[in-house]
């Protein structure tokens, strides 16, 4: 068995000037491939209710890129939050 399995996810810069996971650290919020992660990155940014700056701060605003992040395998979630 693998140590860790790469997955991608949805990531932006947080309020400490630090790039952080968009969604939650859990397996559900990670993706197979870069292109399953930007149709989410899609949604958040061009939904109905995307208040970036209401939501993840004004720092966030065009920071917002997918990232490859070492996951546990089986579940999924990832390793780090910190990018």
């Amino acid at each position: 068995m693998t140590d860790s399995v790469t997955r991608y996810v949805v990531t932006h810069v947080g309020t400490k000037g630090m790039r952080t996971l968009t969604l939650g650290m859990q397996g559900r919020f990670t993706y197979a491939t870069p292109e399953e992660a930007e149709e989410m990155q899609n949604a958040i940014l061009h939904g109905a209710n995307n208040d970036i700056p209401g939501v993840y701060g004004q720092q966030a605003v065009g920071t917002f890129e997918v990232r490859p992040v070492p996951c546990y395998p089986e579940h999924f979630d990832p390793k780090t939050r910190w990018f």
